[in-house]
């Protein structure tokens, strides 16, 4: 009788794969904790920073008194869009009210005593990226007062396998990183404290539980011996034919 060497499970396959995943999102993490770590003690919170416009985003443009303007546009590869009576207007890099402000000084020309707001209709220049213990790691858009856990749903939500206590926020402030905890726990119980909005750039991380944390360093440390045993039993698990064949 002989062996036969059948194709690997399905299920160890996929495990294989979310381990992997899991590995360089802990690598990812690994060396923005480092920067963060290199550059000193952190502030207890991070503090509001105001939303810049990007090329891509659309904005809601209104102009009053009556008869009042309102446009929808989108920013353009250069940073910048066209307005009525105005012409161009640069936006990148640039907040909403800042925007705003130059409407309103330019077309007051045209304008007696104009009223002008600049909203945000979608933030398609912006995204945070979420990693570990979610259904979907990926890239997620930023949207005007997203939150953290606005931003994990997206991702599918926490696994059963997080440690949703200890939600991780990291963000680059100029040269230096910092990292906010997050407490997922607490945010569905209706304590928002640590339920952060969330910028362009920011790297959230759900970490596994510490016993799961445990197993997927001990997949790491026997992955290469299974490897080399699959290499030395190689020859004795080919396909051989039934014997006196």
């Amino acid at each position: 009788m002989g062996f036969v060497r059948g194709p690997s499970s399905p299920t160890i396959q996929g495990f294989r794969r979310m381990v992997s995943l899991r590995v360089l999102g802990l690598a990812w993490l690994g060396a923005a904790l480092a920067i963060g770590c290199a550059n000193g003690n952190r502030p207890t919170d991070p503090q509001p920073v105001p939303y810049r416009i990007g090329p891509s985003d659309e904005l809601v443009i209104r102009v009053l008194p009556d008869p009042a303007i309102e446009r929808e546009v989108i920013v353009q590869p250069d940073g910048s869009f066209a307005f009525d009576l105005i012409g161009k207007v640069q936006a990148a890099q640039r907040t909403p009210a800042e925007v705003a402000a130059e409407i309103e000084e330019r077309i007051a020309e045209y304008r007696v005593s104009p009223s002008v707001t600049v909203s945000l209709q979608r933030a398609s220049s912006s995204s945070v990226t979420v990693i570990g213990e979610v259904d979907e790691p990926g890239i997620y858009p930023v949207e005007r007062d997203l939150r953290i856990s606005d931003v994990i749903a997206r991702a599918g939500g926490a696994t059963i396998y997080a440690a949703a206590s200890r939600v991780r926020l990291i963000r680059r402030e100029g040269e230096q990183a910092f990292t906010y905890l997050a407490d997922l726990d607490e945010i569905h119980k209706g304590r928002l404290d640590t339920d952060y909005v969330v910028l362009r750039g920011d790297l959230i991380y759900v970490p596994p539980a510490a016993t799961v944390g445990a197993g997927y360093h001990m997949l790491r440390f026997l992955y290469p011996l299974e490897v080399l045993a699959r290499i030395l039993l190689a020859p004795f698990t080919s396909v051989i034919g039934p014997a006196g064949t």
